[in-house]
């Protein structure tokens, strides 16, 4: 089944990006550098691409004329070898994100497996996966996202695997290594690895201090090492992806605001747990219960447009080509836009926010927490774009597919055979819509892979 999915959503994904009429200005970027660094691998840069733009009157940021990219080459590498084998062709260098977007697909059943023990929802969340429109949408442009997703995704496994294994350093070995290799495509990768400390201090007393973890941990700085000595090298200093003036707005405007969260959030969390440890509480089923209603009618009110659209079938969620269209929206962009994407969002965040005073699994919680360091991140940062929360996207689709496996599990134990009926042809109608909503978003929006920003 994995395999079928897997291979089918490659070959229909590549159709569907050769039929596609055009091309953003950031594949043809690394389509154009993978070309340079083929024949050269140190001509990393926009340059030559740059000049032309410009020629033509086109105005450009700054970093299209340094003499290093913005990001760390990996994804550029990947594209390059995948062209000296094939081809120097647009259609041969969309095979590395398209690729990586259909091993997402039996990636993501294995993770499920993994956290929940159940392969219902692990079947489940691979269907999903198959499906989803973010997904197939980046899969469909030579972005970097598809990658960093990919590897993002293979850590937290790989750490996962670590924390239910005899063999912890292995396995953490192998997280440590694939987190690098996602910096080594973003920083932003460095998320995975902050959620991986917090999940320690927190639920893992006997890690925390153990200096084989910490040194493993130490593994995707030294990844990056060779990259940091070609800035070195070139610039005599580490670049970033903004000018100097630009990195010292968004260091003031973003990185105190967004450090002293995360650092008050770590606090709260590694407090509560302490305090749980030294004085057991165990809250009563009436007062979570009260507890997640209170929380659903918060984020009812302030998403209730994107549940109206998303249960309105010919509603399109918001897309352009125009640049910036999207950066002044809302602090709720990415949970409204996603759930207008698809109405299988909802059980996603259902279960996200559900305060559960012993989760049926643990491992829940790293699940969790990177997910909230995500959208905290991205949230802050501004400039809204779907593709840089898509590193969100399979965890989403593992917790809505555990959800709803649970809403199966609570109908078959359920006496009344009336209540049952009606709890059950519910669920089918949920699931059907779902299905039909989201296909619709596919054929009208995903497939046609006829827009930038989304």
């Amino acid at each position: 089944m994995l395999g079928l999915l897997a291979v089918s959503a490659f070959f229909i994904r590549w159709d569907n990006f050769k039929k596609s009429p055009n091309r953003s200005i950031d594949e043809i970027v690394f389509f154009r550098m993978a070309g340079q660094v083929s024949h050269n691998w140190q001509d990393y840069n926009t340059i030559p691409y740059g000049k032309e733009l410009q020629a033509s009157g086109r105005e450009l940021p700054e970093y299209f004329f340094r003499p290093l990219y913005k990001h760390p080459p990996l994804f550029t590498f990947l594209l390059a070898g995948m062209m000296k084998l094939f081809g120097n062709s647009l259609n041969i260098a969309a095979i590395v994100p398209l690729l990586l977007g259909a091993l997402l697909i039996p990636l993501v059943y294995l993770l499920a497996n993994a956290i929940f023990n159940d392969r219902r929802t692990a079947c489940l969340a691979a269907l999903f996966m198959w499906f989803d429109p973010v997904s197939t949408i980046c899969s469909q442009k030579i972005w970097m996202d598809v990658p960093l997703c990919f590897f993002s995704l293979l850590a937290i496994y790989f750490f996962v695997k670590a924390l239910q294994s005899s063999s912890v350093e292995k396995w953490l070995l192998l997280s440590g290594l694939t987190i690098g290799l996602a910096m080594n495509i973003k920083y932003t990768a460095v998320l995975i690895l902050a959620a991986q400390w917090l999940y320690i201090l927190i639920y893992r007393p006997d890690l925390r201090c153990s200096i084989k973890f910490w040194l493993l941990n130490l593994l995707p700085f030294i990844l990056l090492i060779p990259w940091m000595i070609w800035n070195l090298k070139i610039y005599g200093r580490i670049s970033t992806p903004f000018s100097e003036d630009d990195f010292m707005h968004l260091f003031k405007t973003y990185a105190f605001k967004l450090s002293s969260l995360i650092v008050i959030i770590s606090l709260i969390m590694v407090g509560i747990h302490k305090l749980k440890s030294k004085f057991p509480f165990v809250p009563s089923p009436a007062f979570t219960s009260k507890l997640n209603w209170i929380v659903y009618t918060i984020l009812a009110a302030l998403l209730s447009s994107a549940f109206v659209n998303t249960f309105n079938l010919y509603h399109i969620p918001k897309n352009t080509w125009a640049g910036g269209l999207l950066a002044m929206e809302p602090s709720t962009f990415y949970f409204s836009q996603l759930i207008e994407f698809s109405p299988l969002y909802i059980l996603s965040f259902i279960l996200l926010f559900k305060f559960e005073a012993t989760p049926k699994t643990p491992l829940i919680s790293i699940l969790k927490l990177t997910l909230a360091l995500s959208f905290i991140f991205f949230i802050v940062w501004g400039n809204f774009q779907s593709r840089y929360i898509l590193s969100a996207v399979p965890g989403l689709i593992i917790l809505s597919s555990e959800q709803f496996i649970r809403w199966c599990d609570a109908v078959k134990s359920q006496n009344n055979l009336l209540l049952r009926s009606f709890m059950r042809a519910s669920l089918l109608l949920l699931i059907c819509f779902i299905i039909l909503k989201t296909s619709w978003i596919n054929i009208h929006l995903s497939f046609p892979n006829n827009m930038c920003y989304f």
